[in-house]
Parts: C-alpha cells; sequence; structure tokens
C-alpha cells in the first residue's frame, strides 16, 4: 500500500500538481464571492423584515388607541338617557 503512494507521488509532476492546486483555488475564489452575494442579500431581507415590524407594530399601537375610543364612545352613549343604544327594543330599528 505505502509503495503504491510512493510510486503515484514519484509520478506526478510539478506541472499537474500546480495546474490542479489552480484549479482547486479558482473554483473556492468563486464559490466565496457566491457565498458573500448570498450573505448581502439576507441582509437586505433582514433589514425589510425589519421595517415591516416595525411598521406592523405602528399598526398594532393605532389598533389599540382606535379600540379605545370607540369604547370610550360606546361608554358615553350608553351614559346618555336618550340614547337608542340604551334600550334593547330601539336596537333593532336603529339596525
Amino acid at each position: 500500500m505505502t509503495d503504491q503512494i510512493i510510486e503515484m507521488i514519484k509520478s506526478l509532476d510539478i506541472g499537474q500538481i500546480i495546474s490542479t492546486a489552480a484549479i482547486f483555488w479558482v473554483f473556492y475564489k468563486r464559490l466565496d464571492k457566491k457565498f458573500e452575494n448570498i450573505d448581502k442579500r439576507f441582509d437586505q431581507i433582514d433589514k425589510r423584515f425589519e421595517k415591516i415590524e416595525s411598521q406592523l407594530d405602528c399598526l398594532k399601537n393605532d389598533m389599540n388607541q382606535l379600540d379605545k375610543r370607540v369604547f370610550a364612545i360606546e361608554t358615553m352613549m350608553r351614559m346618555k338617557e336618550c340614547c337608542m343604544i340604551k334600550d334593547d327594543r330601539q336596537i333593532k330599528k336603529v339596525q
């Protein structure tokens, strides 16, 4: 087994070793460049998700404020004596 390895090493010449190393180096550089491009795209997508998340948080806050306002209006209307919401029989007429 070791004799075969030694014979194979003796049969290789410098040109083959250099050309093989050059091919591997070019392949590695191209692959590394593609991974860098993929990382850039992931960073861009991450920024977009952060922007969407902040917009959703703003919408959630706005919905909470709107809900509070509607509840306050509904409460004030129920407190009025003449309001139709207070009378269950009149709700059908209002609708």
